[in-house]
């Protein structure tokens, strides 16, 4: 998955972090609408999407 998360300054601080955690969350509980079993989570990024 890659998460397009909004970018300041037009959304300012929380709204990348928090776009992120929703994503996250969201494939974690939608594993058959994305035909796969979730039993597991590994999280990346670089640059700016690493650290959030």
């Amino acid at each position: 998955m890659s998460v397009e998360y909004p970018l300041a300054p037009e959304h300012p601080w929380p709204a990348a972090p928090d776009d992120g955690e929703a994503a996250t969350r969201w494939v974690a509980a939608n594993g058959k609408a994305l035909a796969r079993e979730v039993t597991g989570l590994v999280l990346s990024g670089d640059r700016a999407g690493g650290h959030i």
